[in-house]
Protein backbone atom coordinates (compact mmCIF):
# COMPACT_ATOMS: atom_id res chain seq x y z
CA UNK A 1 0.00 0.00 0.00
CA UNK A 2 1.45 3.54 -0.78
CA UNK A 3 2.20 5.48 1.84
CA UNK A 4 2.38 9.10 2.80
CA UNK A 5 5.78 10.00 4.27
CA UNK A 6 5.18 13.64 5.70
CA UNK A 7 2.65 16.33 5.53
CA UNK A 8 3.18 20.12 5.11
CA UNK A 9 1.15 22.73 6.15
CA UNK A 10 1.84 26.54 5.27
CA UNK A 11 -0.89 28.69 6.70
CA UNK A 12 -0.94 32.10 5.08
CA UNK A 13 -3.56 33.17 7.54
CA UNK A 14 -2.81 36.97 9.32
CA UNK A 15 -2.96 36.41 12.73
CA UNK A 16 -4.07 32.72 13.08
CA UNK A 17 -2.42 31.82 16.00
CA UNK A 18 -1.42 28.35 16.86
CA UNK A 19 -4.92 27.28 14.38
CA UNK A 20 -2.88 23.84 13.56
CA UNK A 21 -0.90 23.22 16.74
CA UNK A 22 -2.41 20.28 17.63
CA UNK A 23 -1.68 18.46 14.26
CA UNK A 24 2.10 19.08 15.11
CA UNK A 25 0.86 15.98 17.23
CA UNK A 26 1.42 13.76 14.77
CA UNK A 27 5.08 13.14 13.80
CA UNK A 28 4.67 13.29 9.90
CA UNK A 29 3.10 16.73 10.39
CA UNK A 30 4.87 19.82 9.87
CA UNK A 31 3.22 23.21 9.97
CA UNK A 32 4.83 26.92 9.13
CA UNK A 33 2.64 29.38 10.54
CA UNK A 34 3.64 32.59 8.37
CA UNK A 35 1.35 35.06 10.44
CA UNK A 36 0.48 36.88 7.29
CA UNK A 37 -0.37 36.43 3.73
CA UNK A 38 2.69 35.37 1.61
CA UNK A 39 1.12 34.43 -1.53
CA UNK A 40 0.68 30.91 -2.75
CA UNK A 41 3.67 30.60 -4.42
CA UNK A 42 6.23 31.53 -1.26
CA UNK A 43 3.74 28.93 0.77
CA UNK A 44 4.83 26.55 -2.03
CA UNK A 45 8.15 26.73 -2.53
CA UNK A 46 8.05 26.88 1.67
CA UNK A 47 7.12 23.47 1.77
CA UNK A 48 8.91 22.45 -1.40
CA UNK A 49 12.31 23.01 0.27
CA UNK A 50 11.09 21.37 3.92
CA UNK A 51 10.63 18.04 2.03
CA UNK A 52 13.62 18.50 -0.57
CA UNK A 53 15.80 18.83 2.79
CA UNK A 54 13.65 15.32 4.22
CA UNK A 55 14.96 13.71 1.10
CA UNK A 56 11.35 13.54 -0.60
CA UNK A 57 11.00 13.25 -4.33
CA UNK A 58 7.46 14.31 -4.68
CA UNK A 59 5.13 16.37 -3.31
CA UNK A 60 1.37 16.49 -3.50
CA UNK A 61 -0.23 20.14 -3.97
CA UNK A 62 -3.80 20.62 -2.29
CA UNK A 63 -5.34 24.28 -1.99
CA UNK A 64 -7.65 25.07 1.20
CA UNK A 65 -10.16 24.62 -1.48
CA UNK A 66 -10.04 21.01 -2.73
CA UNK A 67 -11.23 17.69 -1.29
CA UNK A 68 -9.73 14.85 -1.81
CA UNK A 69 -11.08 11.35 -2.26
CA UNK A 70 -10.08 6.97 -1.50
CA UNK A 71 -9.20 7.27 -5.16
CA UNK A 72 -5.96 8.93 -4.21
CA UNK A 73 -4.75 6.05 -3.32
CA UNK A 74 -4.71 4.57 -7.12
CA UNK A 75 -2.66 7.78 -8.49
CA UNK A 76 -0.08 7.27 -5.96
CA UNK A 77 0.32 3.61 -6.50
CA UNK A 78 0.50 4.67 -10.45
CA UNK A 79 3.39 7.40 -9.34
CA UNK A 80 5.25 4.58 -7.37
CA UNK A 81 4.57 1.65 -10.50
CA UNK A 82 4.45 3.78 -13.91
CA UNK A 83 5.64 7.26 -13.52
CA UNK A 84 9.16 8.23 -15.05
CA UNK A 85 10.56 10.71 -12.27
CA UNK A 86 13.58 11.78 -14.94
CA UNK A 87 10.95 12.87 -17.23
CA UNK A 88 8.07 14.02 -15.45
CA UNK A 89 7.62 17.14 -14.15
CA UNK A 90 4.00 17.25 -12.95
CA UNK A 91 2.12 14.57 -12.49
CA UNK A 92 -1.66 16.05 -12.49
CA UNK A 93 -5.19 14.28 -11.21
CA UNK A 94 -8.25 14.59 -12.58
CA UNK A 95 -10.89 16.43 -10.54
CA UNK A 96 -14.98 17.26 -10.63
CA UNK A 97 -16.56 20.72 -10.37
CA UNK A 98 -19.66 19.19 -8.82
CA UNK A 99 -21.40 22.75 -8.63
CA UNK A 100 -20.47 22.82 -13.06
CA UNK A 101 -20.64 18.96 -13.73
CA UNK A 102 -17.22 19.57 -15.28
CA UNK A 103 -14.22 17.20 -14.81
CA UNK A 104 -10.87 17.92 -15.60
CA UNK A 105 -10.19 15.05 -18.26
CA UNK A 106 -12.74 12.54 -19.60
CA UNK A 107 -9.84 10.03 -20.55
CA UNK A 108 -9.40 7.01 -19.28
CA UNK A 109 -5.66 6.84 -19.62
CA UNK A 110 -2.91 8.96 -18.75
CA UNK A 111 -2.33 12.10 -21.30
CA UNK A 112 0.60 14.34 -22.08
CA UNK A 113 -0.94 18.26 -21.27
CA UNK A 114 0.21 21.73 -21.35
CA UNK A 115 -1.39 22.58 -17.78
CA UNK A 116 -2.44 21.24 -14.59
CA UNK A 117 -3.76 23.48 -11.80
CA UNK A 118 -1.26 23.26 -8.83
CA UNK A 119 -3.86 22.09 -6.52
CA UNK A 120 -4.31 18.10 -6.65
CA UNK A 121 -0.59 17.89 -8.65
CA UNK A 122 2.39 15.96 -7.99
CA UNK A 123 4.77 18.22 -8.20
CA UNK A 124 8.86 16.85 -8.95
CA UNK A 125 10.97 18.31 -6.16
CA UNK A 126 14.24 17.59 -8.20
CA UNK A 127 13.39 19.30 -11.34
CA UNK A 128 11.18 22.01 -9.35
CA UNK A 129 14.87 22.75 -7.53
CA UNK A 130 16.44 22.15 -11.03
CA UNK A 131 13.91 24.30 -12.69
CA UNK A 132 14.11 27.25 -9.34
CA UNK A 133 11.05 26.74 -7.94
CA UNK A 134 7.58 28.63 -7.94
CA UNK A 135 8.16 32.57 -9.12
CA UNK A 136 7.02 34.54 -5.99
CA UNK A 137 6.18 37.75 -7.30
CA UNK A 138 3.36 36.61 -9.05
CA UNK A 139 2.18 35.72 -5.30
CA UNK A 140 -1.19 34.15 -6.45
CA UNK A 141 -2.66 33.53 -9.75
CA UNK A 142 -0.98 32.08 -12.92
CA UNK A 143 1.51 30.78 -10.64
CA UNK A 144 1.02 27.35 -11.82
CA UNK A 145 0.38 28.28 -15.37
CA UNK A 146 3.75 29.62 -15.45
CA UNK A 147 5.41 26.81 -13.78
CA UNK A 148 3.83 24.20 -16.11
CA UNK A 149 4.64 26.57 -19.20
CA UNK A 150 8.46 26.59 -17.80
CA UNK A 151 8.51 22.88 -17.57
CA UNK A 152 7.40 22.31 -20.91
CA UNK A 153 10.01 25.20 -22.17
CA UNK A 154 12.45 23.11 -20.86
CA UNK A 155 11.61 19.55 -22.37
CA UNK A 156 9.71 17.90 -19.29
CA UNK A 157 6.15 16.64 -19.12
CA UNK A 158 3.45 17.02 -17.34
CA UNK A 159 0.99 13.68 -16.95
CA UNK A 160 -2.79 14.40 -16.71
CA UNK A 161 -3.99 10.75 -14.73
CA UNK A 162 -7.83 10.07 -15.30
CA UNK A 163 -8.67 8.71 -12.03
CA UNK A 164 -10.87 11.78 -10.46
CA UNK A 165 -9.11 11.98 -6.98
CA UNK A 166 -10.68 14.97 -5.47
CA UNK A 167 -13.59 17.75 -5.57
CA UNK A 168 -12.42 21.10 -6.83
CA UNK A 169 -14.06 24.46 -6.29
CA UNK A 170 -13.31 27.78 -7.88
CA UNK A 171 -15.27 30.99 -6.25
CA UNK A 172 -18.76 30.84 -6.66
CA UNK A 173 -19.48 29.80 -10.48
CA UNK A 174 -22.46 30.86 -12.00
CA UNK A 175 -23.23 30.07 -15.57
CA UNK A 176 -24.54 32.68 -18.04
CA UNK A 177 -25.81 32.64 -21.61
CA UNK A 178 -25.01 35.77 -24.12
CA UNK A 179 -26.45 35.81 -27.53
CA UNK A 180 -26.26 32.01 -27.88
CA UNK A 181 -23.35 31.66 -25.96
CA UNK A 182 -22.64 30.14 -22.48
CA UNK A 183 -19.74 31.13 -20.21
CA UNK A 184 -19.22 30.91 -16.59
CA UNK A 185 -17.95 33.53 -13.79
CA UNK A 186 -15.82 32.30 -10.74
CA UNK A 187 -17.43 35.87 -8.79
CA UNK A 188 -13.69 35.86 -6.66
CA UNK A 189 -12.85 38.83 -4.25
CA UNK A 190 -12.44 42.15 -6.67
CA UNK A 191 -8.24 41.64 -5.37
CA UNK A 192 -8.36 38.08 -7.64
CA UNK A 193 -9.39 40.14 -10.42
CA UNK A 194 -6.24 42.84 -9.69
CA UNK A 195 -3.58 39.69 -9.39
CA UNK A 196 -5.16 37.87 -12.89
CA UNK A 197 -4.79 41.14 -15.15
CA UNK A 198 -1.63 41.95 -13.56
CA UNK A 199 -0.01 38.84 -14.26
CA UNK A 200 -1.34 38.22 -17.38
CA UNK A 201 0.90 41.29 -18.21
CA UNK A 202 3.51 39.89 -16.26
CA UNK A 203 3.19 36.51 -18.00
CA UNK A 204 3.22 37.92 -21.56
CA UNK A 205 6.84 40.12 -20.83
CA UNK A 206 8.31 37.14 -19.92
CA UNK A 207 6.94 34.49 -22.57
CA UNK A 208 6.34 37.13 -24.98
CA UNK A 209 4.79 33.94 -27.02
CA UNK A 210 2.08 34.31 -25.07
CA UNK A 211 1.04 37.82 -26.04
CA UNK A 212 -1.92 36.88 -28.04
CA UNK A 213 -3.29 34.23 -25.92
CA UNK A 214 -3.25 36.32 -22.75
CA UNK A 215 -4.60 39.46 -24.20
CA UNK A 216 -7.75 37.34 -25.38
CA UNK A 217 -7.69 36.35 -21.38
CA UNK A 218 -7.94 39.65 -20.34
CA UNK A 219 -10.59 40.83 -22.93
CA UNK A 220 -13.11 37.95 -21.83
CA UNK A 221 -12.24 38.70 -18.08
CA UNK A 222 -13.17 42.49 -19.04
CA UNK A 223 -16.22 41.43 -20.77
CA UNK A 224 -17.25 38.88 -17.59
CA UNK A 225 -17.19 41.51 -15.09
CA UNK A 226 -20.25 43.02 -16.32
CA UNK A 227 -21.97 39.72 -15.34
CA UNK A 228 -20.20 40.21 -11.79
CA UNK A 229 -21.18 41.63 -8.15
CA UNK A 230 -18.81 44.22 -7.15
CA UNK A 231 -18.76 45.27 -11.12
CA UNK A 232 -17.11 48.90 -10.44
CA UNK A 233 -14.44 47.80 -7.78
CA UNK A 234 -13.00 44.78 -9.74
CA UNK A 235 -12.89 47.25 -13.66
CA UNK A 236 -10.97 49.85 -10.79
CA UNK A 237 -8.45 46.52 -9.46
CA UNK A 238 -8.62 45.19 -13.43
CA UNK A 239 -7.25 48.72 -14.78
CA UNK A 240 -4.98 48.97 -11.44
CA UNK A 241 -3.34 45.18 -12.14
CA UNK A 242 -2.51 46.01 -15.82
CA UNK A 243 -1.24 49.31 -14.78
CA UNK A 244 0.91 48.17 -11.89
CA UNK A 245 2.31 45.08 -14.02
CA UNK A 246 3.98 47.52 -16.28
CA UNK A 247 5.66 49.77 -13.54
CA UNK A 248 6.78 46.23 -12.33
CA UNK A 249 8.57 45.23 -16.01
CA UNK A 250 10.41 47.97 -15.57
CA UNK A 251 12.22 47.23 -12.06
CA UNK A 252 13.50 43.96 -13.41
CA UNK A 253 16.51 43.58 -11.57
CA UNK A 254 18.62 40.58 -11.66
CA UNK A 255 16.00 38.31 -12.68
CA UNK A 256 13.48 39.28 -9.67
CA UNK A 257 10.59 41.90 -10.22
CA UNK A 258 10.46 44.12 -7.22
CA UNK A 259 7.62 47.37 -6.36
Amino acid sequence: MAKVSRIVIVDNTPNNLDYFKELELDKKVFVISNRENKGIAYAQNQALKYLKEKGCEWALMFDQDSVANKTLEKAIEWLERENNSEKNAIVGLNYYDSRIDVYASLSSSPLDVEEVISSGSFVNIKICSILGGMKEHFFIDQVDNEYCYRVKKNGYSIVLLPFVCFDHQMGNIKKHSFFGSTFYTYNQKPIRTYYRARNLVLLSNEYPELLKRNKVSLRKDFFKIMFENQKMKKYYYYFKGIKDAKKMIKCVFKNEITI
